[in-house]
């Protein structure tokens, strides 16, 4: 049987818990961009873990989303982490040519050491 002192302790780390993924999981809400509504601690990975489809095809259903279609980009989490799909061409485009050296950090990459293609 579980003592007062480990309940009050385990009580606490789930309140923490609770409040990181509400921090974590209202960066979208906070910046007033669009989103796709993410589970806790999984975020939109869903599809990775039930291996129901693939990540590029989520992507694509969440491009495609009529939920979204006045938005210019769409804020989904990849486990806590968020990230941004872009939808208007212009956007894209500005950031993929014009603002290249500006965004760093983009998802889709390889690690060219192990692969062959990359």
């Amino acid at each position: 049987m579980l003592s007062v002192d480990t309940a009050c302790l385990l009580a606490a780390l789930l309140v923490l818990i609770y409040i990181w993924c509400r921090y974590t999981y209202g960066y979208w809400k906070r910046n007033k961009i669009p989103y796709v509504t993410p589970l806790p601690l999984i975020g939109n990975m869903q599809v990775l873990l039930t291996m129901s489809t693939s990540f590029y095809l989520y992507l694509s259903d969440i491009y495609k989303d009529a939920r979204m279609s006045k938005a210019a980009a769409v804020g989904i989490y990849i486990l806590n982490r968020p990230a941004l799909v872009l939808r208007e061409p212009e956007l894209i485009k500005s950031v993929l040519i014009k603002e290249f050296p500006k965004f760093v950090n983009r998802s889709g990459g390889c690690y060219p050491h192990n692969d062959a293609l990359g």
